[in-house]
């Protein structure tokens, strides 16, 4: 099932690799720790209120991530008009 033709869903977490040594500067940009998930997420929110463009930039590899609906679904295949703003 494609995402592309779905309405953008805000203030969904979007997960990020953020190594260890970079831990203060993502709490800095507003991220926090998912304990459940052992890793770091920072809000997709509305009008780019959030730092989400400059974490993902930053800490994009291996691909940053949403869960929606309950699975793990990567932002490149969410379509850039459809993932509320992000990029």
């Amino acid at each position: 099932m494609g995402y592309s033709n779905r309405e953008p869903q805000m203030n969904v977490r979007v997960y990020l690799s953020v190594p260890f040594c970079d831990k203060d500067e993502a709490k800095y940009l507003g991220c926090r720790w998912d304990s459940n998930f052992k890793k770091w997420f920072c809000i997709d929110s509305d009008y780019g209120k959030s730092n989400v463009s400059k974490c993902i930039e930053r800490w994009n590899n291996p691909e940053p991530y949403k869960i929606i609906d309950g699975k793990k679904i990567s932002l490149y295949m969410i379509s850039k008009y459809n993932r509320g703003f992000t990029r």
